[in-house]
């Protein structure tokens, strides 16, 4: 009900199947309410990446290998 009523997407398959799905489906949308009730752009504006990190995954497990792919993606974008 939560994703029909605020994001307007009516799929039953995402109470039957559950979090797996809605993330495969629409992992962005299904994220969106996390991520503004953390208030993470301004985490990852003001704190930086490693204050996102430890706010998404609650500690600093994985990021090592997070750390990683960020470089890996500055290279890209930059």
């Amino acid at each position: 009900d939560y994703m029909r009523d605020h994001h307007g997407i009516d799929d039953k398959r995402i109470m039957a199947e559950g979090t797996k799905y809605a993330a495969d489906a629409y992992p962005f949308r299904s994220a969106i309410c996390w991520l503004l009730d953390n208030d993470l752009l301004n985490v990852c504006l003001k704190q930086g990446f490693e204050a996102c990190c430890v706010r998404i995954n609650g500690g600093h497990r994985g990021y090592d290998d997070r750390c990683n792919w960020w470089a890996k993606c500055k290279q890209v974008m930059v």
